[in-house]
């Protein structure tokens, strides 16, 4: 059986491209995800790779027409709300996989969680820097080193930048120290959901079951090993492996492979010291030595580029699909009850004004979050059953056709 390879433009997926051309020398075909939107496209990355590799490469052009249109079957194969449209893309991806005639993809999923690929490593490292002491000025200027793509370097030098990174800084003592700024950042989503939904909420009890789980002299592990696995326990299984990989694949009968994830690799990744994944803030540096050796130095040289999608412009403003209008209007949202029907309403009515654009991404977030938390509570509540009535239709007559298409081939012969 044929085995395909994603490539995004990253170190990640380009390795594995590579390692797998290496011990596949038949044709190999890759696909890629192109943006019509140049803020999130990499493209000539992409095609960079799969030229070097030698694969014959695929790919498609995401447009926000293509957001909004694949948005719906995301979350009903999905079952669960989003705060981010990146599925979406990856759902059309693992279409045109299955369209070509591939069953099984190889992804590069798990390399930056165990090999401290993430911008988060960077930051729990530099606020742990700056706590032993705070009043220096020179220290948090670290922090305009981190996140290249989400802010000028202007911004990253600017009071307004520090004194965000700087909440609960000296609290290093926190099990989820590196996590908790980010929580807290998302959290403010809640804001926009029921009264009785948000008491539901409860920070302190994600906190215990969270903690409830902490491997054995998990204490003594080093602050790099203890953010690693905290963000593979809440986020990699949760989302990546999930909404943003199995089941957007599986909705098209694509099979993904993470070979990072093989437990073999997780092991050695594991024994690595520290230094070996990160020295200073210089990332993944024994997968840049492998990398060095198999690609060009164009990427194994490349900064971490996190895979991101449009959000609220492609959803909002003059070219919103219906659904998005009927979803978050009085009626849906009343219907519901899911959600502060006047506080989104606001939030909505700005971001149909400024065609998407929000003052940032956690209002970006919390509406993509809301929207998705109504279509699955339309799914749920209104098209469950109706869907499931049409599946067993269909299961019932599924015999009568396979014995047709038997009796055909049959008199056919």
């Amino acid at each position: 059986m044929p085995v395909g390879v994603y490539i995004s433009g990253g170190l990640d997926s380009s390795v594995i491209a590579a390692l797998a051309r290496k011990l596949d020398t038949t044709q190999m075909h890759s696909f890629g995800v192109r943006f019509a939107d140049n803020a999130f496209d990499e493209t000539p990355q992409q095609r960079l790779v799969a030229g070097h590799v030698g694969t014959e490469h695929h790919d498609i052009l995401c447009t926000a027409e293509d957001i909004q249109a694949a948005l719906p079957d995301v979350i009903w194969h999905g079952e669960s709300p989003l705060v981010r449209t990146a599925p979406a893309p990856l759902f059309l991806l693992s279409r045109l996989v299955r369209d070509s005639g591939i069953r099984v993809v190889l992804s590069g999923e798990g390399a930056d969680e165990w090999l401290a690929g993430y911008d988060i490593f960077k930051e729990d490292k530099v606020r742990r820097f700056w706590a032993r002491q705070p009043q220096s000025t020179a220290r948090p200027k670290l922090l305009s080193r981190i996140h290249p793509y989400a802010a000028t370097s202007g911004q990253k030098d600017s009071p307004l930048w520090q004194a965000f990174w700087k909440r609960g800084m000296t609290e290093t003592d926190d099990p989820f120290y590196a996590h908790r700024i980010r929580w807290q950042n998302t959290a403010w989503t809640q804001r926009l959901l029921a009264p009785d939904v948000r008491s539901t909420a409860n920070a302190q009890a994600f906190d215990e079951a969270v903690a409830a789980h902490l491997p054995a002299g998990w204490s003594r592990w080093s602050p790099l090993a203890r953010t690693q696995w905290t963000e593979i326990a809440a986020f990699m299984s949760p989302y990546l492996l999930t909404s943003q990989g199995d089941r957007v694949a599986m909705a098209n009968s694509i099979e993904v492979r993470y070979p990072f994830l093989d437990p073999e690799v997780d092991d050695l990744c594991a024994a690595l010291p520290d230094r070996v994944k990160m020295l200073g803030l210089r990332d993944k540096l024994a997968l840049r030595r492998v990398a060095s050796r198999l690609l060009p130095a164009e990427i194994f040289h490349r900064p971490k580029r996190p895979y991101r999608a449009p959000m609220t412009t492609a959803l909002f403003g003059a070219q919103a699909p219906a659904y998005v209008r009927d979803l978050l209007s009085e009626e849906s949202l009343n219907r519901y009850g899911l959600v502060d029907a006047a506080g989104v309403a606001a939030l909505a009515a700005k971001a149909h004004r400024t065609d998407g654009r929000m003052a940032g991404e956690r209002e970006e977030m919390a509406l993509v979050g809301v929207l998705t938390l109504q279509m699955l509570a339309r799914n749920v509540l209104d098209e469950l059953p109706g869907r499931a009535s049409t599946l067993r239709a269909r299961l019932d007559a599924a015999p009568i056709h396979i014995l047709e298409e038997h009796l055909d081939s049959a008199a056919a012969a």
